[in-house]
């Protein structure tokens, strides 16, 4: 820590006993020094930010499938019990429930099959 200092105060020297050309190149090696310095930093943070964007797409495709399998199976229960209503309005007491249920349960399997659902 002290030879450092003892640089430091070397360095304040010259700096204080140059001309000002002198000065003026010291200052643009410091200028382009904090440049280089910022452009790297720059580019670490690109690169931090581009990987939290990649991994925030990962997680919100992935909340989209669950909320899609989710939803699809709402959508599924909701036309089974649709259909199970309608077709005892229509069919009424014709059919025991075991025979409604395979019956509502292969319309839905037919439906799916031809993209309807």
């Amino acid at each position: 820590m002290d030879e450092e200092l003892k640089k430091a105060k070397k360095r304040a020297k010259k700096i204080l006993t140059s001309t000002s050309s002198e000065v003026d190149e010291i200052t643009r090696k410091v200028a382009l020094d904090i440049e280089a310095i910022a452009i790297v930093q720059i580019k670490e943070m690109a690169a931090m930010l581009k990987e939290q964007v990649r991994t925030s797409q990962e997680d919100i495709k992935a909340e989209l499938e669950e909320y899609k399998k989710a939803r699809m199976a709402e959508i599924d229960e909701q036309v089974k019990l649709k259909v199970l209503e309608i077709s005892k309005q229509v069919l009424g007491d014709a059919i025991d429930l075991k025979a409604h249920e395979e019956l509502v349960i292969k319309a839905l399997e037919n439906a799916k099959r031809n993209g309807i659902l």
